[in-house]
This record gives structure tokens, C-alpha cells and sequence, in this order.
């Protein structure tokens, strides 16, 4: 006999996302996987992610770079970071091939950490393609430290990804640092 189960997108990306986290060294393809899976399908926990994928909508046309960061975390804990690009138009969309950078920032702005100051590009990143409703994932980690290796203290941060060509941007996210 075949039992089926309906299990919602929603709830596999979930449960992807924790194993990711919980793995931490499976981090990114685990990551690129629940996004790929349910990012376009899944309404998301987050309120701002809608209005934020409106305005990156809005100012770049059919691309959108997304960012998804936990809430909070303690202090010390690698805090993993998922970034997606998505293609919401009706034609293919060629991007450049560098991955999206992540950034983050004190409250008042002042730069902290910035993932490409770790890990570089390579020197000749060639350019991909997106189909329509296609999304690239990718997941990246930050240690808590500041780009000179301090530890950050407690507190809250924003979080934003960035891609270099087209020029785009996440709309920013907050992360709290609990000690």
C-alpha cells in the first residue's frame, strides 16, 4: 500500500534550514537547497520580507537579492547567513558571477564585518544566467568577529547583502547578539 504524506513547503524549508545550522559545515548547499525549494511558494515568518522584496523589485526590475538571517543568537555562535537571487521576470536575466557580498553594521552604520574582505572572488568569476523564476542560493557564515578579528559585543547589528553587477541590494536585516 503507498501512503502519501502532504508535508507544505513552508515546513521542509523549515526543517532544511535547522539541519543547515546544526550542520553548519552542510550550511550552504543544505541553504540553497530550502531556498531553491520553497522561497518563490512559501510565505515567509518574516513581515518585512514581503515589502522588502517589493521595493528590491521595484528598483531593479525582474532580479531580487534576499537575505535571511536569524533573529537572534548568542554570543560566539557562528551565525549563518542565507542570500538568494531570484529572477522574477519573464526573460533570462545575466548576472555577473561573483557571489553576493554580506555586510554588517552597528546601528549607527559604521561597518563591522564584510564577508568578500574573508573570503575573496576568484579573479575571473564568469557571468551566469538566470532563467525565469529561477533562484541561485547561497549561504555564507559570519564568526562574530569584526574585520580586524575582535569579537563584537553583544547587541544589534544589520545585516545586508549586496551584488556587484547588477548593482543590488537586500533591504537590511537585524540580528541581536544576546551575550
Amino acid at each position: 500500500m503507498l501512503l502519501r504524506v502532504s508535508v507544505p513547503l513552508c515546513e521542509i524549508r523549515r526543517s532544511l534550514i535547522d539541519i543547515g545550522m546544526m550542520l553548519r559545515r552542510s550550511t550552504t548547499a543544505l541553504l540553497a537547497i530550502a531556498l531553491a525549494v520553497s522561497s518563490a511558494a512559501c510565505g515567509r515568518e518574516r513581515a518585512a520580507t514581503a515589502e522588502a522584496e517589493r521595493d528590491s523589485a521595484a528598483a531593479a526590475g525582474p532580479l531580487v537579492l534576499l537575505l535571511d538571517v536569524p533573529a537572534t543568537v548568542r554570543a560566539g555562535e557562528e551565525v549563518t547567513l542565507a542570500v538568494t537571487l531570484v529572477n522574477r521576470g519573464s526573460a533570462d536575466a545575466r548576472v555577473g558571477g561573483a557571489a553576493p557580498d554580506v555586510v554588517v553594521t552597528r546601528e549607527d552604520g559604521t561597518e563591522v564585518w564584510r564577508r568578500s574582505r574573508h573570503e575573496p572572488q576568484p579573479a575571473s568569476a564568469a557571468p551566469i544566467t538566470l532563467r525565469p523564476k529561477e533562484m541561485r542560493g547561497s549561504g555564507h557564515n559570519w564568526n562574530q568577529r569584526d574585520d580586524a578579528g575582535r569579537p563584537v559585543p553583544p547587541g544589534t547589528y544589520r545585516v545586508r547583502a549586496e551584488f556587484p553587477a547588477p548593482k543590488l541590494a537586500s533591504e537590511p536585516r537585524t540580528i541581536t547578539i544576546q551575550p
